[in-house]
């Protein structure tokens, strides 16, 4: 089905995108030809080999990686939301959003 999805947004001209939350599914969107990724996947950490290929791929990827630091506890996004670079960009829902540690998951240990 993802690769018919792709295809069918191909042949209207338009991109596809995919939304995933695992590695297994980000690499059969990659391989059904999406053109980019919303966020990378969060269930586990990737192998030198996968990302290798996300890499060759040529797709571009949305990290969100304040969203994900903060599965891990940490307030990395806290710095975008009290830049004057940023904060007159975002609303304070966003600000405080980018504040928060959600604790969801924890996909394994943190790459040293």
């Amino acid at each position: 089905m993802v690769y018919a999805l792709v295809a069918a947004a191909h042949a209207q001209g338009l991109k596809a995108m995919a939304h995933t939350t695992t590695v297994k599914l980000m690499l059969l969107a990659i391989r059904a030809g999406i053109d980019g990724l919303m966020h990378v996947a969060g269930d586990r950490l990737m192998t030198d080999e996968e990302v290798a290929e996300v890499a060759q791929s040529g797709i571009f990827v949305v990290p969100t990686l304040s969203t994900l630091a903060s599965v891990y506890g940490d307030k990395h996004g806290q710095h975008l939301a009290e830049d004057d670079r940023t904060r007159p960009l975002l609303s304070d829902a966003w600000a405080e959003n980018l504040c928060q540690c959600w604790h969801l998951t924890n996909p394994g240990p943190r790459p040293t």
